[in-house]
């Protein structure tokens, strides 16, 4: 069991009983956390777009969600890195 996947387990179970702790490997139990905020925010401004897209056809505001559209490409190429930074992350802890 490596050095991370134990930090990983008793960074967890400290947050859960409430116990300051600080990781060996605090680096990667950021970049953990971090992915997880991105994930989140990246489905918050997807669901953003819809409701833009709604006002759009709404109120006949031609072209309003085009200006959207180059944003939306970048959430995706920043969510597929997201995805493979935690299949990277979940690797290294299951090793």
């Amino acid at each position: 069991m490596k050095a991370e996947k134990i930090s990983l387990i008793i960074d967890s179970i400290c947050k859960e009983l409430g116990i300051d702790y600080c990781s060996i490997n605090p680096h990667l139990v950021t970049l953990q956390e971090d992915a997880i905020k991105l994930s989140k925010i990246y489905l918050n401004l997807k669901e953003m777009v819809g409701i833009i897209q709604e006002i759009e056809d709404r109120h006949n505001l031609n072209g309003f969600k085009n200006k959207f559209d180059e944003l939306i490409k970048e959430l995706d190429t920043a969510d597929h890195n997201i995805i493979k930074l935690a299949i990277l992350l979940k690797g290294k802890i299951n090793d």
